[in-house]
């Protein structure tokens, strides 16, 4: 006689709450724990740029390069665009 593993076989009735499942549930709570920082860094990030446009505006620079960091920026443009070269960039 066959035995059956916890809910084979059993078809949810109408009303009910699914079971939780383990492995699902926890990678979804760790998803959603990346999303939030993700959240958290892109607000971060989105604040900086906006400094740096400020920097580069005071400074009236569209272009900056040094040490291995590039902006560029257009004035009127909504962010600069940067780029860091790992090798160059002792920092």
């Amino acid at each position: 006689m066959r035995t059956r593993s916890k809910g084979e076989g059993q078809e949810k009735l109408p009303g009910m709450k699914q079971s939780r499942i383990k492995e699902i549930h926890e990678k979804a709570l760790e998803v959603k724990g990346y999303e939030k920082k993700r959240m958290e860094f892109l607000g971060k990030e989105t604040g900086a740029r906006e400094e740096l446009k400020i920097l580069m505006n005071n400074h009236k620079l569209e272009h900056y390069e040094a040490d291995g960091v590039t902006v560029n920026m257009k004035m009127g443009e909504p962010k600069a665009l940067v780029k860091v070269n790992e090798d160059e960039n002792p920092d």
